[in-house]
């Protein structure tokens, strides 16, 4: 199906047809599954939607609004370290890549969000993640199951869920109906053993009557990680240009302690 809406868009006249084609063209050594490989531009989206939540829970934590545009962000970052770990020439550089984005970030992620020496940050997770898709790619499948008993051993951002996230994306990266409903599912048991749950009575309830009806029904259903599921649109997009307009690359993700050192700046100011 994916196939051939992406044969019928490629074969329309005009300009944009014309770049669509450019970007289906991006990398052909690779293969390609039908699914968003702009990682330059999710990676961004990932960035904004992230420092949002982090403003947020420091600056605004009764906002639970801003807070649910931040589940956006980490499946982004997930689905971003699938890409890469199909497309890397070298998956021990990118480790170490993480790793020393890890090291960077702690003391940030330390002082800005009120976590201990042992609360890691999510290059750790991202890096468990990446450990994982190495052993599935080279047929050690005690590499994945050892990343998810890390996971569960030590305190670090999404936990366990997040490594899973990132190994159920692998997994059913190949097929986008099995990739959306999969993802689908998972983030609807992710909801149930999360935090923040419930977000929409609180969200809805200064605007009285109807509404508090409305958020008390949405509350008892959704919960507040079950919608990461939102960020699924953006990697269903048919894309095989994998930079963007704005830049990035692999240096893009030091905006992660960057902007966490300047949100303590701030909390510390006032």
């Amino acid at each position: 199906m994916t196939a051939a809406i992406v044969e019928r868009l490629s074969a329309m006249p005009g300009k944009a047809a014309r770049s669509f084609r450019k970007s289906m063209a991006s990398r052909p050594d690779r293969p390609w599954y039908g699914l968003n490989e702009n990682t330059d531009t999710l990676k961004w989206i990932a960035m904004v939607t992230m420092i949002i939540d982090h403003a947020a829970a420091i600056f605004f934590p009764r906002e639970y609004w801003l807070r649910m545009i931040g589940r956006v962000s980490f499946p982004l970052f997930c689905w971003c370290l699938v890409v890469g770990a199909d497309y890397t020439r070298n998956i021990g550089v990118y480790a170490l890549r993480l790793l020393g984005l890890a090291v960077i970030s702690q003391p940030a992620f330390m002082v800005a969000l009120n976590h201990g020496l042992w609360d890691f940050n999510i290059f750790v997770t991202l890096l468990l993640g990446l450990i994982g898709i190495a052993g599935i790619q080279r047929g050690h499948f005690e590499a994945p199951a050892l990343a998810l008993a890390a996971s569960c051993f030590f305190r670090m951002d999404y936990g366990f869920r997040g490594v899973a996230c990132i190994l159920v994306m692998y997994a059913l990266r190949r097929n986008p109906a099995l990739l959306a409903v999969g993802f689908t599912l998972f983030c609807a048991a992710w909801g149930l053993g999360a935090s923040y749950n419930a977000p929409f009575y609180p969200a809805l309830r200064y605007w009285g009557g109807a509404s508090m009806v409305v958020g008390r029904l949405l509350g008892s259903q959704v919960r507040m990680q079950s919608l990461a599921v939102l960020a699924l649109p953006l990697i269903l997009i048919p894309t095989r240009r994998r930079r963007g307009t704005w830049g990035g690359g692999k240096w893009l993700y030091l905006v992660y302690p960057a902007h966490l050192w300047i949100l303590y700046a701030v909390k510390a100011m006032r």
